[in-house]
């Protein structure tokens, strides 16, 4: 099946994620899965919460408030006292992207990306390469920290904005 702009056209489940990010599913039963963040004021119902470690803060600390705001089960380094599916990793950092590529059912594979790195000229560089491939009706969106309609976002995000660019036939530049 193919994916919808909706979201994914089968469901993933908390286990399909525990298997991706080659954690352990912990606690009551195996649910779907519609969506992922990090913070848990953008955690919509049918989510996973990201719990991540920070140099400030512990993720654990605001599961309570992401699963009272809809998160069905929550990615996680320690076990946490909450009354839905935990999936335990060795890291949560590491593992969100993975756990958003299976819950987006991996959106890359369906469009060509191109990287640009170095110290300066990056934006620039963009911009050109966005504006030929656009000319040759390459249909181009474009991904930047100080250009174009979006910043770089979090792996979970961006595994969502790009679920919905192949249905719009745009691949990423």
């Amino acid at each position: 099946m193919d994916d919808t702009p909706e979201g994914p056209a089968t469901t993933v489940t908390s286990g399909d994620v525990a298997d991706a990010v080659h954690g352990e599913l912990v606690g009551p039963g195996d649910v779907p899965i519609r969506g992922v963040s990090h913070d848990s004021g953008d955690v919509a119902p049918g989510w996973l919460f990201c719990a991540v470690v920070g140099a400030f803060h512990d993720g654990g600390e605001f599961a309570g408030e992401a699963v009272h705001s809809g998160a069905v089960a929550v990615l996680t380094q320690r076990l946490l006292d909450l009354d839905v599916p935990q999936i335990l990793v060795s890291d949560v950092r590491a593992s969100m992207a993975d756990a958003a590529r299976a819950i987006h059912r991996d959106p890359a594979r369906h469009m060509s990306i191109v990287g640009v790195t170095g110290t300066n000229g990056k934006t620039t560089v963009v911009s050109m390469l966005g504006r030929i491939l656009s000319d040759a009706g390459v249909p181009t969106a474009t991904m930047g920290t100080l250009s174009g309609a979006r910043p770089p976002p979090s792996p979970p995000i961006c595994r969502e904005d790009w679920r919905t660019w192949p249905m719009r036939g745009s691949p990423m530049s």
